[in-house]
């Protein structure tokens, strides 16, 4: 009868509720506990179907983004779960759309490599040349975190989508050259010797394009005659990733394939 609605409206009710001792005695609550009043939670969140408590906060953009907010809370409570056991920290809004939209944005990079690859194989009528050509690729990568650091800028989702961009426009000056040196050993020129031939022929308009690219683009990504911050992320990332890319292909490509032919002369006077 004590747990009735009647005897819970103040807290002299609670003072006269008997509680059994260890020897099976009924002892006033009173007799044992403290009680005072205090503000208590309005409401009880649940998420994932388990009871939560959720902050939410304004960043100011000028300041600091929420991204290096976030990340420093992640090492602050890191070890949350090893102190507090059966507490855990979630992040949701912001964080938790970008986390979502990084996921998508992986699944479409690996669509987008595999549809290079299956292109640049039916061009080429050959897989070896198309793994090489996909290999130039990390080189406007190196670009694109080097123009990220002087340009004290952050990699942001956009700059992602920019760099997916990049590996279908790097791979022309690859593609370029392998063509290149397709057709001078069709001709019957000495495959060492191609290769110098194409890299020195082609030189000239594969740094031509590159800086007319580049030109149009730089203006775009340092705000020169105005400025977009959604464009800005992915023009940088576009700009720097050519430019190294680009410049690292005309050596990469014909050494790559120089250290090929070693390999099959090797092989071939090892197993005759």
């Amino acid at each position: 009868m004590q747990n009735d609605a009647q005897y819970r409206t103040s807290q002299d009710d609670i003072k006269k509720v008997n509680i059994i001792n260890r020897n099976g005695l009924l002892t006033p609550i009173s007799s044992f506990v403290n009680i005072r009043s205090e503000q208590g939670i309005e409401a009880l969140l649940h998420f994932d179907y388990e009871k939560a408590i959720t902050i939410t906060a304004d960043v100011d953009e000028k300041v600091v983004t929420s991204g290096m907010v976030n990340g420093s809370l992640m090492k602050q409570f890191a070890d949350i779960e090893k102190k507090y056991p059966g507490y855990s920290m979630k992040f949701r809004g912001e964080q938790e759309s970008t986390n979502k939209s990084m996921a998508s944005l992986a699944s479409a990079g690996i669509i987008a490599f595999f549809g290079i690859f299956a292109i640049l194989a039916l061009i080429f009528n050959n897989t070896i040349k198309p793994v090489v050509i996909l290999f130039s690729i990390p080189l406007g990568l190196i670009g694109v975190i080097f123009g990220f650091l002087i340009s004290n800028k952050s990699l942001s989702f956009l700059a992602m989508i920019g760099i997916i961009g990049l590996a279908g426009v790097i791979v022309n000056t690859s593609i370029v050259l392998v063509d290149c040196i397709d057709e001078l050993q069709k001709k019957g020129m000495d495959k060492y010797e191609s290769l110098a031939k194409a890299a020195s022929s082609r030189f000239r308009p594969i740094i031509l394009t590159t800086i007319t690219t580049m030109a149009g683009l730089i203006p775009t990504a340092y705000g020169i005659g105005g400025t977009d911050a959604m464009l800005v992320p992915m023009t940088l990332a576009l700009a720097w990733g050519l430019g190294f890319g680009t410049i690292g292909a005309l050596f990469f490509i014909p050494t790559v394939f120089s250290i090929g032919y070693d390999l099959q002369d090797f092989m071939k006077r090892k197993f005759n």
